[in-house]
């Protein structure tokens, strides 16, 4: 991303392009990327994920589940990741347990 930065700054540098097409053009990429973030769940410390199951448990500390595409398909990690890496496979969109 820097490096298509630096290939339009040095555009308008010398006058090939103005500062509403970069500024255009921030605009899309960082909105691109926030669109990303929003549909891959990150979880920012200190941000509770609204996904965090009720009636779904971890067996490992107790914390809520949360159900999560992968590239394989769903599964479901516990909400207290990174302290606890327990994860369950999907089954017809619930946890299984073993």
């Amino acid at each position: 991303m820097t490096a298509i930065f630096e290939r339009i700054l040095g555009k308008i540098e010398v006058s090939n392009a103005g500062t509403t097409e970069f500024l255009k053009h921030q605009i899309s990429e960082i909105s691109n990327e926030i669109s990303k973030i929003k549909d891959s769940h990150i979880k920012i410390d200190g941000i509770k994920d609204k996904n965090v199951s009720k009636i779904y448990r971890c067996m490992e500390c107790g914390g809520g589940l949360i159900r999560r595409k992968g590239k394989t398909g769903f599964w479901w990690g516990c909400e207290n990741y990174p302290k606890c890496k327990q994860t369950y496979k999907d089954t017809n969109g619930k946890p299984v347990y073993k």
